[in-house]
Parts: structure tokens; sequence; C-alpha cells
């Protein structure tokens, strides 16, 4: 079973080889892709799309620990959206606390792939 998003937002993916990855599986599940460095451009990417559902895949080990960290929750509360976070799999704590913290989806850095797959169906 998999959830049905209009745009997955990339946020705060640096990683060349991520985005591309992230970039394949979302053209194979027909999925929009559009990529975000900072809250703004993330505001005004979701602005853009009235009534379209939106998944927000971030890197956890970028914002983890500064106020983006929480201001990124309180902004996809406040947009009803859902994130999926990856952290380094040596960081067990920081995937404890962003699942605590409300993060819908928290996995390692190598299971990334697999779970948007099988989040977007692609």
């Amino acid at each position: 079973m998999f959830e049905r998003y209009d745009l997955v937002i990339a946020y705060k993916i640096s990683n060349i080889l991520v985005r591309a990855q992230i970039q394949d599986i979302c053209s194979r599940a027909t999925t929009s892709l559009e990529f975000a460095d900072d809250l703004k451009s993330l505001e005004t990417l979701i602005a853009k799309q009235i009534s379209k559902r939106s998944l927000i895949v971030c890197d956890l080990a970028e914002i983890f620990g500064n106020e983006e960290f929480q201001e990124l929750i309180d902004f996809a509360k406040s947009k009803d959206l859902q994130i999926l976070g990856k952290y380094p799999h040596v960081s067990v704590e920081l995937g404890k606390r962003a699942s605590r913290a409300g993060i819908h989806y928290v996995v390692t850095n190598s299971r990334l792939k697999r779970r948007l797959q099988e989040i977007l169906g692609g």
C-alpha cells in the first residue's frame, strides 16, 4: 500500500547521488519533484501547491540541533504535510529524537531509497 503524493520536496538534500536517486524514484512514480534549500523556498513551493498532497524528504543531519529542525516540523504540521527524514545509521539517537519530535518516516541513509519507493509506489 502506498500514499498518493502529488509533489515531493527534497529539503536540504545536498548529496548529488541522493538527489539523483530521489529524482529517479519520483519519475518512476510519476510524482513531481522540487528542491528547497531553506524554509523560505519550501514555503514558496508549498504555497504554489494548493490542494496538492506533498511529502518533504529531508536530511535530518543537516537541520538537527538548531531551530530549523523545529521550524520544519511546525511548518509541516501547520500545512498537514508529512516528512521523510534520513539520518546516518551511526546516529541512532538522532533517529529516535526525530521520531519523538513528529517526523512521520525516519530512516537511515541506507534505507531512504527503499522507503521512498514504498511510500510512493515507484
